[in-house]
């Protein structure tokens, strides 16, 4: 079994969005600028690796991100069907249609048993349920 880790953004009090679901009001400058893409270059969705010099850098943590439909939407309101194409994609919804190939669009609760299998080789999972990035992630057990 890989071993579950959670990578969140929390406002001081707790918060993973907005009392209407914003989340543009987590800053991305200073040090959280210089340190996300250097520790967690796969958290960064793929419009934005460019930019950031990130072209080509291998992932160093997850090789899968889980979302929630509100995480995924955003992105399809900018035309973006395929946020991660450096990492295999989940999306949670019963009510999202399969719209890229890249996207699995899991109707469950469950987490897919691909993700957490003890024969999976790789680097851990990472998820975005609901409001939050890729949050809860599974890291492969070292022990």
């Amino acid at each position: 079994m890989r071993k579950l880790t959670y990578y969140v953004g929390t406002t001081l009090d707790g918060f993973i969005a907005g009392p209407d679901g914003q989340f543009d009001f987590f800053p991305f400058e200073g040090d959280l600028a210089a340190a996300v893409p250097a520790e967690y270059p796969e958290t960064i969705p793929a419009h934005g690796r460019g930019p950031l010099g990130l072209d080509g850098v291998a992932n160093k943590r997850f090789d899968t991100v889980l979302m929630g439909r509100a995480a995924y939407e955003p992105g399809l309101a900018a035309g973006v069907t395929n946020p991660y194409p450096h990492l295999k994609q989940y999306v949670f919804s019963r009510t999202l249609a399969q719209l890229d190939p890249a996207v699995e669009i899991l109707a469950t609760d469950r987490w897919p048993s691909s993700a957490t299998s003890r024969s999976r080789t790789g680097r851990a999972s990472g998820s975005a349920a609901g409001r939050i990035w890729p949050g809860g992630c599974w890291r492969r057990s070292t022990s």
